[in-house]
């Protein structure tokens, strides 16, 4: 990733927002997205080539901590490429699938 880089969060996603810069893409969204999952995977299902950019459909797997259940959710992203490195993100994500235990409580850190 480029050290500007800039990834912007669906709103309704934990954690909603635009991030500007690597440390922050990190340690302000990643890290505080982590604490709450046991589990957290971003599968591809279709890559496409945009030039400069990249489209990336597919979906993601999420395992709440204390929950048994794992939840699907389907995402798009655009990924904007300079240098070959990331430079920046924008998502998309069906976030009425998110789990409700998941969103009402990583929703109300945001506030903290």
């Amino acid at each position: 990733m480029t050290e500007d880089v800039t990834w912007n969060v669906t709103e309704g996603f934990p954690f909603t927002g635009i991030y500007k810069g690597l440390e922050n893409v990190l340690h302000g969204f990643y890290a505080k997205l982590f604490e709450g999952l046991d589990k957290f995977y971003a599968n591809k299902w279709k890559w496409i080539d945009a030039g400069d950019y990249v489209i990336v459909l597919g979906y993601y797997i999420i395992k709440v901590k204390n929950m048994t259940d794992k939840n699907q959710v389907r995402f798009a992203h655009i990924w904007e490429i300079k240098n070959n490195k990331i430079a920046g993100v924008w998502q998309v994500a069906d976030t009425a699938k998110l789990p409700s235990f998941f969103r009402l409580n990583i929703l109300e850190s945001n506030h903290d």
